[in-house]
């Protein structure tokens, strides 16, 4: 969708169904972060899950607390030769 220039600034163009056009373009783009790197839009859960492992994102990407506490399934370079990079 282009948006609409107006005096030089681009207006954002109004989208109808957003969670159909934001499935749309992760089918369409296959962003790292949505298919192989799990855990990007991760917020700390709640009691109970001291057994979960660390998301992929928090071992490539550290620096949330919450995620320091679990113990990583892999290592950086294990996600990063799958990844094929």
């Amino acid at each position: 969708m282009a948006g609409v220039d107006i005096g030089g600034n681009m207006a954002k163009p109004e989208v109808e169904h957003p969670a159909l056009a934001e499935r749309f373009l992760i089918e369409h783009y296959r962003p790292v972060w949505n298919t192989v790197v799990d855990g990007f839009g991760n917020h700390a859960p709640g009691r109970g899950r001291a057994s979960m492992k660390r998301p992929r994102w928090d071992i490539l990407h550290p620096g949330r607390p919450w995620a320091q506490k679990w113990k990583p399934a892999e290592t950086a370079e294990q996600i990063i030769a799958e990844l094929g990079a």
